[in-house]
């Protein structure tokens, strides 16, 4: 799954403030420009991934995720 970028090619201002947090949550995935849905399944495969590494922290019902989890599921690259 890729997420889509713009004509340019580039996030807008406010996509890159959200991606540069380090917790993501469904609905910062929404105003991404995810449905919904998407968003809620990307949030749960991040946090299984999450588990998987370690981080058993995220093994509960959160509805948020490591922004490095997320950024590997929908395909863009993390901003430092």
């Amino acid at each position: 799954m890729c997420l889509k970028i713009e004509k340019e090619g580039r996030l807008n201002i406010m996509n890159r403030n959200l991606i540069s947090k380090p917790i993501i949550t469904c609905e910062d995935l929404i105003q991404l420009g995810l449905p919904p849905t998407q968003a809620k399944r990307v949030i749960h495969d991040a946090k299984k991934k999450a588990v998987l590494a370690g981080f058993t922290f995220y093994n509960g019902k959160q509805n948020f995720a490591p922004s490095k989890f997320i950024f590997e599921i929908i395909g863009i690259a993390e901003v430092a």
